[in-house]
């Protein structure tokens, strides 16, 4: 039961993710990503096991971010999470990084449980 409420929180989670993605100029990619998570975690709120869909998307999603995140060590922890402008490439990708990788490790223990 607590999981499938943790579940139902990380799902809203992934929606408000969802919802600032559309200022980006690459936006359907992280629209559909986020959108993924929080379907995914909607399902296992409601009791739903979509292993054969968190299994795959774990993978990719994690490879996906192990691109990006070596742009961490070019930015400063206060560029990461401080102001939400852009300020640099290095910056954004850091943060696409960091968003990939909670979106693949969300989806590691959906795919476990």
């Amino acid at each position: 039961m607590v999981f499938r409420a943790l579940a139902g929180v990380m799902g809203l989670v992934f929606l408000g993710f969802t919802s600032v993605q559309f200022n980006d100029p690459d936006w359907v990619r992280w629209v559909s990503v986020y959108a993924m998570a929080a379907l995914l975690s909607f399902a296992a709120a409601l009791g739903r096991e979509w292993a054969w869909i968190s299994a795959p998307f774990c993978v990719l999603t994690f490879a996906w971010a192990a691109t990006l995140l070596p742009q961490v060590r070019h930015a400063r922890l206060g560029e990461i999470f401080g102001s939400f402008t852009m300020e640099a490439p290095a910056v954004e990708e850091a943060r696409e990084g960091l968003g990939l990788l909670i979106v693949s490790l969300w989806s590691a223990v959906l795919w476990i449980v």
